[in-house]
């Protein structure tokens, strides 16, 4: 039984890979290192060429094995080795990013293999060692499902703002950018939900921007009055929050509104209140809250934004006359 589930599993993997060559199994795959790894080859030969021929050797050693009741030892070599290369490239997706049509591979690699484990001492321990490599590179999924999303704009944006509907200091900010239409193409918008009302704001802004494309009348829509969501968008938004503020708490955000920015000039163009500092001066980006810690909202839990809208606007004021260029 065991031996025919084996056989089973490596056919499965063997079609899998074919269609996945063929680029017929594109659809399966969502995560960021499928383009990444797409082609990668070994000796001009295609990951998954040579991995079908694998799936296809298996299956026809079991399937011409004569003692049924024992492994050989080619099937346990080729099988070890099989799960060796595997651990090679999961490991390369742990700790780069993660390749979802490569990981189903992987799982029927490991069902394969798992089927045969009682007859293989060799096998079992190659199998632990895989094992452990494969949860870090699927842990990498569930790390890259967590990136931000945007409400507005591309992932890929040279800018990205994080605001919630019910910071006070967001609004006049996001109220700011949208009349710099220069800056529109590129700009993100990241929103999080801080009080009960947001999911309602965050929903009509999304719905703007998708029917117009317009960001000024989507930042008109944020701030008007409410509309009822129902029980699939509200938890959609919901996780949209959490993957935002996720994002925010690996950033070391304590305040939003808060930008990213590919360049000191960019941070500048797209907030003229806040002057660059050392602290957006690296390469590869900048990070900066717009606000001093006094001022705008914590995102991490509800708070009284709608309620400090006068308190913000004269912290915000007097922030403005101090920090803008001379």
């Amino acid at each position: 039984m065991r031996r025919a589930a084996a056989i089973l599993f490596s056919l499965t993997g063997a079609v899998f890979c074919i269609l996945a060559a063929l680029g017929l199994a594109d659809a399966v795959c969502a995560t960021e290192g499928c383009a990444l790894f797409k082609g990668a080859a070994i000796f001009g030969l295609d990951l998954y060429w040579i991995g079908a021929a694998f799936f296809l050797s298996i299956s026809l050693l079991l399937l011409l094995q004569r003692r049924r009741r024992e492994l050989s030892a080619s099937i346990m070599l080729l099988l070890a080795a099989g799960l060796v290369v595997d651990a090679v490239l999961l490991a390369v997706q742990a700790v780069t990013v993660p390749c979802l049509s490569c990981l189903v591979v992987a799982v029927l690699l490991g069902m394969t293999s798992l089927m045969l484990l009682p007859g293989s001492t060799l096998l079992a321990r190659t199998a632990v060692v895989w094992v452990v490599i494969f949860v870090a590179a699927l842990a990498g999924v569930a790390r890259d499902q967590l990136t931000p999303v945007p409400a507005y704009g591309s992932p890929t944006a040279a800018i990205k703002v994080f605001f919630s509907p019910s910071c006070f200091v967001c609004q006049m900010e996001l109220q700011e950018l949208a009349g710099k239409s220069h800056l529109h193409k590129d700009l993100a918008l990241y929103p999080v939900a801080n009080e009960p009302g947001d999911l309602e704001a965050i929903h009509r802004f999304r719905r703007v921007v998708a029917e117009s494309g317009s960001l000024s009348m989507a930042v008109e829509a944020l701030f008007s009055a409410g509309e009822g969501l129902s029980l699939g968008e509200s938890l959609q938004l919901q996780v949209v929050s959490f993957r935002n503020k996720v994002f925010l708490a690996r950033a070391g955000a304590r305040s939003i509104p808060y930008v990213l920015a590919s360049s000191p000039a960019l941070l500048q163009s797209a907030s003229a209140r806040q002057a660059p500092t050392s602290a957006v001066a690296g390469d590869t980006g900048a990070a900066l809250d717009l606000t001093p810690s006094d001022e705008g909202c914590g995102y991490a839990r509800e708070s009284s934004c709608a309620d400090e809208a006068a308190r913000n606007a004269r912290l915000y004021s007097r922030n403005s006359g101090q920090s803008s260029p001379q």
